[in-house]
């Protein structure tokens, strides 16, 4: 993408604001963009495939993104990542260079910058300081996927979907914002934490009936962060 593109500013501002490139260099960002292609999306629409992302690296510009398994079988669903503006996809064939069989479906209207794989590798090479943001966040997915093993094993339901609230709580001087997940379907929910729709249903229910979360429409806050910590503590290590 050059400088005169029309969306150049729109996609320079957002990689500005990611973790990943907010350290770089207004030169080094640029030079960033003009190795990548814009493309977009429909909503609920099926996203980048594993046999691109074998070839491009991926970075979401604007909307949602989940990367998500499908047993075939019975049709369950478990959501791996909910991929937001500013994360990369695919660093595990970035990494290894094998195809990666995945699912992926876009949540909004999604826009993302892609380039050669083999291209974003020579620039990494080139531009080592990168590390000093990649290696964390490659940190951050493996703690990720760590903790969504330890919890599928040692916990259980209700404690899963708190500690889901408690991680994308957004803390500000005056109140706490639930992020991302926020307009999410029950459903959905369930997927992220290999439970079901019923299950979670009715552990909303109780939430809201308890004041601890307010549920409207297409839209879930947290009314009490307090008590949903406590009864996060005393049910924690409870096995299903």
């Amino acid at each position: 993408m050059k400088p005169d593109s029309p969306f150049f500013s729109h996609c320079f501002n957002s990689l500005s604001q990611s973790s990943l490139f907010k350290n770089l260099e207004k030169k080094k960002l640029t030079e960033t963009l003009s190795s990548f292609n814009r493309v977009t999306w429909a909503k609920h629409s099926s996203a980048m495939t594993s046999s691109q992302t074998i070839h491009r690296v991926y970075v979401i510009i604007s909307g949602r993104m989940k990367v998500f398994q499908i047993d075939p079988n019975t049709g369950r669903e478990l959501t791996i990542f909910l991929l937001a503006p500013g994360d990369m996809f695919d660093v595990v064939c970035l990494l290894d260079g094998r195809e990666h069989c995945i699912q992926t479906t876009a949540i909004d209207d999604l826009e993302a910058l892609y380039a050669p794989l083999d291209e974003v590798r020579r620039w990494i090479e080139k531009h080592p300081e990168f590390n000093q943001t990649f290696l964390p966040y490659m940190g951050k997915q493996i703690r990720s996927l760590e903790d969504m093993a330890t919890d599928l094993t040692f916990h259980d339901t209700f404690t899963r979907l708190a500690k889901l609230f408690l991680r994308h709580i957004e803390h500000s001087d005056s109140h706490e914002k639930l992020n991302l997940i926020n307009d999410l379907s029950h459903e959905e929910l369930a997927n992220m934490i290999g439970s079901v729709r019923v299950v979670i249903s009715r552990h909303m229910l109780q939430l809201k009936k308890d004041g601890v979360i307010h549920a409207g429409r297409k839209k879930i806050e947290i009314e009490d962060l307090h008590t949903l910590l406590k009864r996060t503590e005393n049910r924690f290590g409870i096995r299903s």
